[in-house]
């Protein structure tokens, strides 16, 4: 968990250039409250998907164990894991699932030694080489913000923004200045203040706090963005990139979203999957992903991609051999393009061919391959359209979402909290304004010219956006996360 002071002493103070309105802070906070949700998570041949009471759902593969149940069984459709709980986000590997829990440490379950292809081992962190069919504490680990699952590797970011890693390194993927894979979590040299990560088939990448990007790991397809083919074993920047808010990375390329709602792509792109931003099949430095704009959101699947519009629909481009584009047929395309059929969409997911895609509802929709059950339909069929997922009795699967009336009052104890807690920062006396419309609660104290903000549609997020931030949102994390702090 962050701590809210420290956090923002970090920050360079700089003068408050201009204020801003309540109209530019509702689009700021809406632009970034996808990007860290990690509720819905889509790997090779598995989703997971975390409930609101803090349970995980898993459907799909089951070869190394990662459904949990003691068997070998495929699952078709969603099935809680037992015994792990508390848990506020997941991400899903090839064959592994990571979860982090409100306490900031982490679980982990499934392939942990090398596959059929002899990659692997080490990715589930808790010092063995042992596939686990249930979850066990990677270790360790604590004080974390967020973690990401690799094909074979593993990525934590800790709360003062530093990076660990573990699992297989053979590429140079865990940034250690090493080719050793490790069974516990090591540190990132040269990845500080960062903010966010993403993980690929043997790949890393970071995003600092300045908005800038660094990258690590098989570099043969400028995954990289650096300008070179050369492999990494400690971070590297990618060239030219600043304002970024998100990253995703693909099993050989890589994307940015930026402050203004654009897309950026750079690496392998023989199916498409830099959506028309150049002709070449290896791209070695960032480019704009054409006809995008109000992006906010994007994830990457092996050689496809999502992005999700501030309209709540969703983009598609890249590789469609088994329909992962969901536009009724099974071409690559190198344009991105909107979905049909598909609205209000909170967050997306990209599996190795196939998608993932939770409305505000709860509803989960997925599309593409799911010959193992990883749509979570109840069938092993194939579908070049969204569908929404199934439980075992064949009705439409849900998550819990809170009601906007809840997250209002969770909202301002938040804020109450911040006002005892820093009242430097957050003086009551001088709140101006105290608002929920489209979708984020928001307070603003007129002495410090700061907002603080919690989005009420998607995963709820508590940010910060003032002085001493330089215009600049900076997601704080999960609000569940906060309440536990401010609870009397």
């Amino acid at each position: 968990m962050r701590n809210l002071h420290s956090h923002l002493s970090r920050v360079l103070q700089c003068g408050w250039s201009a204020q801003r309105s309540l109209a530019l802070v509702l689009v700021l906070l809406l632009g970034t409250s996808s990007a860290w949700a990690g509720r819905l998570a889509a790997g090779a041949y598995n989703a997971y998907a975390v409930d609101a009471d803090g349970t995980v759902w898993v459907w799909g593969a089951n070869v190394y164990g990662q459904i949990c149940d003691g068997t070998t069984n495929h699952r078709y459709s969603p099935a809680r894991i037992a015994g792990l709980a508390t848990v506020v986000s997941v991400s899903a590997g090839g064959s592994h699932g990571l979860a982090r829990k409100q306490d900031g440490s982490l679980a982990s379950w499934g392939l942990n030694t090398q596959d059929s292809t002899g990659r692997g081992g080490g990715q589930l962190g808790d010092g063995t080489r042992t596939n686990r069919a249930s979850p066990v504490s990677v270790l360790g680990a604590t004080g974390v913000t967020q973690v990401i699952a690799g094909s074979y590797h593993s990525l934590a970011l800790q709360s003062n923004g530093s990076v660990s890693s573990w699992g297989f390194n053979q590429q140079g993927q865990l940034g250690d200045g090493s080719a050793v894979s490790r069974d516990t979590p090591t540190a990132v040299p040269g990845a500080s203040t960062i903010n966010a990560l993403a993980g690929g088939c043997e790949h890393s990448l970071a995003l600092k706090t300045d908005g800038t990007v660094l990258a690590w790991g098989y570099n043969s397809t400028g995954q990289l963005g650096d300008g070179t083919s050369t492999n990494r074993s400690t971070p590297v920047a990618v060239a030219g990139l600043s304002n970024v808010t998100a990253i995703a990375a693909g099993c050989a390329h890589s994307i940015a979203l930026k402050k203004d709602g654009t897309v950026w792509a750079w690496g392998f792109n023989l199916e498409g999957q830099l959506g028309a931003s150049t002709p070449f099949i290896v791209q070695r430095t960032p480019v704009q992903v054409v006809g995008l704009s109000g992006i906010t959101a994007i994830a990457a699947g092996d050689h496809h991609n999502l992005a999700l519009g501030s309209d709540g629909r969703v983009w598609t481009w890249g590789k469609n051999d088994k329909g992962q584009l969901g536009d009724g047929s099974t071409t690559n395309r190198t344009a991105a393009a909107p979905l049909a059929g598909l609205s209000s969409v909170s967050e997306v997911a990209a599996g190795q061919s196939f998608s993932m895609a939770l409305t505000g509802s709860g509803s989960i929709y997925g599309w593409g391959q799911n010959d193992y059950g990883q749509l979570g339909n109840g069938t092993t069929q194939n579908t070049a359209t969204p569908l929404p997922s199934r439980d075992a009795g064949g009705a439409e699967f849900r998550l819990t979402m809170a009601a906007a009336s809840s997250l209002n009052t969770d909202a301002d104890k938040v804020f109450s909290w911040a006002e005892r807690s820093y009242p430097e920062f957050f003086a009551p006396a001088n709140q101006a304004s105290n608002d929920s419309v489209a979708g984020v609660r928001l307070r603003f104290y007129a002495g410090t010219g700061s907002y603080l903000g919690v989005n009420t549609v998607g995963t709820p997020h508590f940010y910060y956006l003032g002085p001493l931030s330089n215009g600049t949102v900076f997601d704080f994390g999960l609000l569940s996360e906060w309440l536990v702090r401010a609870a009397p």
